[in-house]
Order: C-alpha cells, then structure tokens, then sequence
C-alpha cells in the first residue's frame, strides 16, 4: 500500500461505532466516504490511555499513561502529566517519515507542545481536555483563529447534574462548534500548503458524555444532532480536497450509558481491606481538609471556583481530594482518580520511594483486593464489577506506573448508591450524575481513496500509525 496524494486523518474523538453504525443515515458524508467500510479496533483499556497509544504507537504499558493526574511514585504524589517526569511522549508526527512532511495539526488529544518545523500544530482551540492550554506556533495565525473563530467553543465540561434545559445550551455550543471547526480547517486546507492533515473533532466525545439518551435528562436526539454537526463540518472540509486524497477516519474508543461506580472507590477498597485483615481506621479517619471542602461547598459554587482557577492549581486541589490523606511508609493504598473504570494504587517499597508494603504483600492484597471486588452485588443482585485487571504486574517498559488494580464496572447497570459482599459486607455513596454517558472500548477505522488496502490492516490503535506511514511511501 503506498500513494503520493494527499493524507487526511479526522478523528472523532470518543465517537461510538455501535451509535455511529446504528444511526449512519443521519451522517450522509461519512456515509458516502466510508459506507460499510468501518471496520473494529483493540483498545487499550484505559480510558486516559488511548490517546497516548494511538500518537505514540506503543501500548499502555510502554507508555504508562493512563490519565490526566496520575501518581508519581518518585515523589509520592498525584500531579499532572509533564514531560519533565513521563517524558515528551513524542507523537508519530513530529518522528520518522511524517516530520518531513508538511503536516496541518488541530487539537490532537494528550499532547504536549513541541512542533516540528515543517508542521502547524493547533493545540487546544476547541478540545474535550488538553494538556496545555491553546498553543499555535504560528503566532500570527494564532491570533487570527482567536478573532475570527473564539477559542474553547465548546466549553468545559460541567460536572453538576442538570437538566434539559442546560444540556440543549451545551449541546447547541457543540454544535457551533463542530461547524466553525469545519470552517476553519477549510480554510487551513486551501491557503497552505501541506502533505498531511490530521484533525479531531473533539465534538463526539464531550456529546458523548453530557448527551448520551437519558430519558428526561437529555433534549431528544441531541447526540444525534451533535454527530450531524460533525458530520457537515468534515463534508465541508472534503468538499474542497483535492482529487485523490487519501481519508482516514477513526476514533480509539467509544461511548455508551453512564455506569461508572467511582464513588465507592475508597469504600470498596476500606471494606476489601478490613475485610482482608488489613487496619484500615489508621487512614480512614485521617483528616483531609480539601475532601471535607469538597462534601461542605455546594455544588455549583465549587463549579464557579474551579473555573477562576488555573488548570494546574485544579489538579493540584484534585490531587489533595484523593491522595490528601496518604501518609508515607504507612499507608497500604488509596484509590486514584479515574473514568469509566475504578482503579487503585498499592504503595509498594523499591517502587514508590516511601512505600509500606513488600511486594509480596502487595501482591497478596491485590489479588484479594481483586477476588473481593468481582463478588459485590448491586441490591437486586447483577455484578458491581464485569472484569478486574493487574495492569502494573504486567510486562512493560512502563507498567509500573499504571494501577495496581482496575475495576471494570459492569457495563449493563447505572451508577449505584450501594453494593452488598458477603462478608466484606455493604458500600454505600452518592452516584456522580454529571455524565449520561462514559467510556467504552469500541474503537474503529475506515479508509476512503485510490489506494487498495493491503492484507496487513491495524488491529489495535496503537497500530495506526504505522498503517498510515504507509500511505506516506
């Protein structure tokens, strides 16, 4: 498989191939592009690290991301993603053959700044999350984008639980969203020049998560009208392509009803543990000033604070809600911050540099831990947890930097208020309605141009890259 036309690669970012198949006729241009060409992806399953294992073309446990605020083991503390201490997590296309090219870039997800000088990277003009705020290193087009298109159009995502009303507001600025995206990328791609273009359309993912169909929650077919939106902002740009290009279209995971249970994390862990023979009062009872902030502010004045804030200053309050109460050399493990899945860190000795535990007793607690979490049951008996996974036991360049444990919820019920356990006995908390929808691992990809595809077609995510140097040869 080689060409010598031009490569387009549009991302939608979080779109679910299940919603997207179901509903193809509302979205006549990747109907016509693509048809019944979208085929099925692997994913990493880890909601924070699909990103990252699509740009830089290793696995998760290569990687080791797996989230905006992840633990530092060398410092014993939560903190952003920095390249000072995970590295520059270089994306395949400012390496290889694709940095010679010249390539247009628009809002790539887990990203950090650094552009290659044949490239134009916009970096977080209208994106889901970003790690660094809205870049160009065009200073002059960046300027331009600000006048004549705005910047965040589509907002952060609110984490309050609302109503119609304010849904079909989020909703109807995705939607401007999507359309000025379009706009601007035509305009990108027929006053430069360039080989390449990738672009995301952040759009799916945040519909996704604030519009998935609930019943007297969401506006009738919102997401419906989102995807539209998304799909004449990518026709608009097709529209003036030239003859021959080469299209891509993808997404590295997918969406689906809210079922998320990350409320019980520290219950389910405090009851394991106890449960385990573990003394858990020590850090359970222990003081943690920002969670008690947390529980006593009200809701939307919290939302208010978080928004006059700085993003580092937010991750540093968030980073103090979970991990405020740690005690080095003392503490067995506490749960992190996560998705649509639970995960938890055990503090192991000669890996997180104050640890408590021995990695044999780590080990033990952790398939305990694990044993404990797949028997709770909801009250009307289905299975909290469809799956629980070892991620940092495994083989990898950088599995020690994942969770120790992770709980995949059980796909099929809704965020819980308790969950009962034969003799660890019963959880209880208050479910998060921010989101209606959340994560699943249904990636895809699809192919529109002359080439023929040959036998040796991605199977994960992470081989996308490579798949689409070849159309570079």
């Amino acid at each position: 498989m080689s060409a010598s036309n031009k490569l387009v690669i549009f991302q939608l970012d979080s779109c679910d191939y299940k919603f997207l198949k179901d509903n193809i006729g509302h979205f006549p241009n990747i109907q016509r592009l693509f048809g019944d060409r979208l085929e099925p992806l692997q994913t990493d399953q880890f909601a924070g690290s699909t990103n990252t294992s699509f740009n830089t073309a290793k696995r998760a446990t290569d990687h080791g991301v797996y989230f905006q605020l992840q633990w530092d083991p060398k410092t014993m503390r939560l903190r952003s993603l920095d390249p000072d201490w995970v590295g520059p997590l270089d994306p395949f296309w400012r390496t290889g053959k694709f940095s010679e090219r010249r390539g247009i870039i628009l809002d790539p997800s887990f990203t950090f700044s650094g552009a290659g000088s044949c490239q134009l990277e916009i970096i977080g003009w209208s994106a889901h999350s970003s790690l660094v705020p809205f870049e160009c290193n065009d200073a002059a087009l960046q300027q331009s984008i600000k006048s004549s298109y705005g910047v965040n159009l589509i907002g952060n995502e609110t984490q309050l639980d609302r109503g119609i009303d304010e849904r079909s507001k989020e909703r109807d600025a995705m939607i401007r969203s999507a359309h000025k995206r379009g706009a601007l990328l035509r305009d990108l791609v027929t006053q430069r020049d360039w080989d390449f273009l990738y672009a995301v359309f952040s759009e799916t993912h945040r519909g996704g998560h604030v519009l998935w169909p609930k019943e007297g929650v969401t506006p009738p077919d919102g997401l419906i009208d989102v995807y539209k939106a998304v799909d004449e902002g990518l026709g608009n740009v097709v529209e003036v392509l030239p003859e021959n290009c080469e299209i891509i279209i993808f997404a590295v995971q997918g969406m689906g009803h809210q079922s998320a249970q990350g409320h019980l994390g520290r219950p389910l862990l405090e009851a394991a543990l106890a449960s385990l023979g573990c003394e858990v009062d020590k850090f359970r009872s222990r003081p943690n000033p920002v969670a008690w902030l947390r529980k006593t502010i009200p809701a939307r004045l919290q939302w208010e604070i978080r928004h006059r804030i700085p993003l580092r200053l937010r991750d540093r309050i968030v980073a103090r809600q979970y991990a405020g109460s740690i005690v080095p050399g003392e503490t067995i493990a506490f749960p992190l911050q996560s998705d649509n899945h639970g995960y938890w860190r055990f503090l192991i000795k000669g890996r997180d540099e104050s640890g408590t535990l021995s990695a044999e007793e780590a080990e033990i607690l952790r398939v305990g831990f694990g044993n404990i979490l797949s028997e709770f049951k909801t009250a009307d008996g289905q299975a909290l947890v469809s799956d629980v996974l070892y991620p940092a036991s495994q083989e990898g360049d950088r599995a020690h930097l994942l969770p120790d444990v992770v709980a995949a919820w059980n796909p099929d019920i809704v965020p819980v208020a308790e969950a009962f356990h034969p003799t660890a006995g019963r959880v209880t908390g208050t479910p998060d309605l921010a989101r209606t929808g959340n994560h699943r691992f249904r990636a895809f990809f699809g192919h529109s141009g002359p080439s023929a595809l040959d036998a040796d077609r991605p199977r994960h995510v992470a081989d996308l890259p490579k798949f689409l140097q070849d159309f570079l040869d």
